[in-house]
């Protein structure tokens, strides 16, 4: 076994917090939030800063990336209820019917979702978006 991440400097070095947390892992890659706590900070907005990272196992280099969505595209999305449905990278995960409804009355979603959500009722269960990572 060898670590996938290895803190330097060390957590105590500094003012800042840093917690990695893994959110999908597939065959290829591994999918993890970056959330910096400044603890210097009492503005709640400037003191957590998040980023979303993939480490891609064949190369060993990890990269910030971004998750969005063609009918959406005003919802950043990444996988934080998601669940592995497949080993090759095919990911389900939840979008809530309230961010939905504000969309549509905001005139923001687009394509096939505009045309699901208009169909439901606000109080219906959340949408499953399936996910396939090429």
């Amino acid at each position: 076994m060898s670590p996938l991440l290895l803190r330097e400097p060390s957590v105590h070095s500094s003012g800042l917090l840093t917690i990695m947390t893994s959110m999908l892992t597939t065959d290829k890659f591994s999918v993890l939030r970056k959330t910096v706590i400044d603890k210097t900070k009492t503005d709640f907005e400037t003191a957590f800063v998040s980023d979303t990272l993939i480490y891609d196992f064949n190369t060993g280099e990890t990269n910030k990336v971004t998750f969005v969505n063609d009918d959406f595209p005003l919802e950043n999305w990444f996988p934080v209820a998601g669940v592995q449905i497949h080993k090759k990278s095919v990911v389900a995960g939840l979008t809530q019917m309230f961010s939905l409804f504000n969309a549509l009355e905001a005139k923001q979603l687009k394509g096939e979702l505009e045309k699901l959500v208009a169909t439901l009722d606000e109080e219906d269960n959340p949408i499953v978006t399936i996910v396939k990572f090429k």
